[in-house]
């Protein structure tokens, strides 16, 4: 048996594989997970082979030579992190948006009305003092 390898096609998994890395190291996704680099890696290369794979045989074309492949990685790699920067701008968008919902609702209640002084007053924190005994 065999195992025939397309050059075309394994250039395209490699770029594939640039672009889906960056942007899943750079994304609140996958940044802050614990998963082993390993298993991040291989997910990657899966994930790229089996895009690649989907493709028609004609449209896989590998770059001519090594500088033309290092400007195409670099080009793959910036794509990636724009991509990054939309899903990280995205999830920046709910953040604010949970962020400002939490204040309207919850802090801003306890800045309404201030039953000691029976007059609004803003949200403080007072620490009562530690005894001993």
């Amino acid at each position: 048996m065999t195992f025939v390898v397309d050059p075309a096609w394994a250039v395209c998994v490699f770029l594939l594989s640039l672009r889906l890395g960056a942007l899943f190291v750079l994304s609140p996704v996958w940044g802050v997970t614990g998963a082993p680099a390993s298993f991040r890696v291989l997910f990657i290369l899966g994930l790229s082979a089996m895009l690649v794979s989907a493709m028609p045989a004609g449209s896989l074309a590998a770059p001519g030579g090594l500088a033309t492949l290092a400007i195409a990685a670099a080009s793959e790699l910036a794509i990636g992190a724009m991509l990054a920067f939309g899903v990280f701008a995205a999830f920046a968008a709910f953040m604010l948006a949970g962020k400002i919902l939490d204040i309207q609702i919850g802090f801003g209640l306890g800045n309404v009305f201030d039953p000691v002084t029976r007059s609004q007053s803003p949200v403080r924190l007072i620490m009562a003092p530690l005894t001993s005994g």
